[in-house]
């Protein structure tokens, strides 16, 4: 069975390496036709939701103010940011809905070498953003907001 014809049976999608590593070992070891392989492997709720793509996450870097109110450090040279999952877009109000990422998500890119304080660039200003509830950035607490 290939990869294709597993996902059209199934009804959702596998990554290449999950199909090799995982679905295809096992539909060969097995005497099952692929429809009755594929009903066995959806009632495995947690081997199906282990293999179930998730879909990627929209990771943003959004500006923001230290305590003195400021977004760049003395010299200029850096900005202050926070990286955050753009959620939707408000179109009363033209903002990027935006939601802070989770511990994984922030040690992932901390693995990939990322500074998760300072940038010399962003991609959207705080002022620019709004939280899931449609509060705006800037009027958030001090304690949550500012670096």
């Amino acid at each position: 069975m290939l990869r294709e014809e597993f996902e059209k049976l199934a009804g959702y999608k596998v990554s290449a390496e999950d199909y090799h590593r995982i679905i295809e070992p096992m539909y060969m070891a097995t005497d099952l036709d692929k429809k009755a392989f594929v009903k066995s492997i959806n009632k495995m709720s947690g081997l199906r939701k282990s293999i179930e793509r998730k879909p990627e996450k929209l990771i943003k870097t959004m500006s923001v103010m230290n305590r003195y109110g400021y977004t760049e450090t003395p010299n200029g040279c850096w900005k202050f940011i926070k990286y955050v999952e753009v959620v939707d877009i408000n179109l009363k109000t033209g903002r990027y809905v935006v939601r802070y990422l989770d511990e994984e998500d922030l040690d992932r890119l901390a693995a990939d070498g990322e500074d998760l304080n300072y940038s010399t660039s962003y991609d959207m200003h705080f002022s620019k953003c709004e939280d899931e509830s449609g509060k705006p950035m800037s009027e958030r607490l001090y304690e949550e907001f500012y670096i």
